[in-house]
């Protein structure tokens, strides 16, 4: 199987092989930029212990290009410039990681001339959010077959997971991250719930408790998309305790969904990954 750098754009995966004809070589991911924010304090010896974040990272395309003559030489440049440069963000996926995606700008690059006809060349990409995330969400089937997961990505073997619940007032929701997913710091994570009565969410692993303060009746859905809350697609953040949900990394948060009668809730995100 040769190796295939993937784009994903506008909701189309394509390689740079299968448009243009180029070889790919290799995708090499540097490692987690961590910065902590220590804190001085006078009289004390050294500092104190502060939050760490992960800044950007870069990731580093390698690639062999070659064409029939210096015409099409020429041309090609052009087009894999064309290829790569955009206004807006991407995805890129390697071959060798299919379910593991990162959000990208391209950095500028040259060409190494092999001869008239053939280059190399080496694109660095920011990967501005400083982490990889999964290709597939919580919400699509959990197959190997779709390529969207795969072995090294923390799921659990020999179980099923699920993140839909029918009238259940207890249940877990795995996080295969290996960072706390948190919406205060722009991670995705999309909640659904509907059912009748005043719902209560709290992640039992967490303390983190979302409070609908009205009542939901038959056919109406609260979503809570990160840490904006909707009722029926109109913002609601003022009938809420204003409360969000966190999921801890690398295990099963136990949640608990009170105050409604057939109950349905789901959570859709995607796995976040700084050490991938």
């Amino acid at each position: 199987m040769k190796k295939q750098l993937y784009i994903d754009r506008n909701g189309k995966r394509q390689s740079l092989e299968e448009v243009l004809g180029c070889k790919f070589l290799e995708l090499i991911v540097s490692s987690p930029q961590p910065s902590t924010n220590y804190q001085q304090q006078d009289g004390i010896d050294g500092q104190l212990d502060g939050y760490t974040t992960f800044g950007p990272k870069t990731a580093t395309a390698n690639f062999y290009l070659k064409s029939t003559d210096i015409y099409e030489y020429q041309l090609l440049i052009r087009d894999v410039w064309q290829f790569f440069y955009s206004r807006e963000s991407y995805y890129i996926a390697s071959s060798d990681i299919l379910g593991l995606r990162y959000l990208v700008h391209p950095k500028p690059f040259e060409y190494t001339r092999v001869n008239t006809t053939a280059a190399t060349f080496s694109i660095e990409f920011e990967v501005f959010k400083g982490y990889g995330e999964s290709w597939g969400t919580t919400l699509n089937d959990f197959t190997y077959d779709e390529e969207k997961w795969q072995i090294g990505m923390n799921l659990p073997l020999g179980e099923d997971l699920n993140y839909v619940f029918v009238n259940q007032k207890n249940f877990r929701v795995y996080n295969a991250s290996d960072i706390l997913i948190n919406p205060l710091m722009r991670h995705n994570l999309s909640i659904a719930i509907s059912g009748v009565g005043t719902p209560t969410l709290t992640n039992k692993t967490t303390g983190d408790v979302f409070k609908y303060n009205k009542s939901l009746k038959k056919g109406d859905v609260l979503v809570l998309t990160g840490v904006y809350p909707f009722f029926n697609g109109q913002h609601c953040g003022r009938d809420t305790n204003h409360g969000i949900i966190t999921l801890k990394p690398m295990q099963y948060n136990q949640m608990e969904l009170t105050g409604l009668t057939n109950s349905k809730i789901s959570f859709d995100f995607p796995f976040l990954y700084v050490n991938k």
